[in-house]
């Protein structure tokens, strides 16, 4: 969200060929950090499925 409160998605992937692993998910989502920059980031959110878990 935005200083003007407005909400932007920046990726939407078909990750449905590989398994989901925490490895992998960390391996997606530290490309999609660098691809925006660490410092544009104030968050990230998730479920809390053991795999999610794990890669955090």
């Amino acid at each position: 969200m935005t200083l003007s409160r407005k909400e932007y998605l920046y990726q939407l992937s078909d990750l449905s060929e590989n398994s989901h692993t925490a490895e992998y998910l960390v391996t997606v989502i530290e490309k999609v950090i660098e691809g925006i920059g660490e410092d544009q980031i104030c968050a990230v959110v998730s479920d809390n499925v053991a795999n999610v878990h794990n890669a955090r």
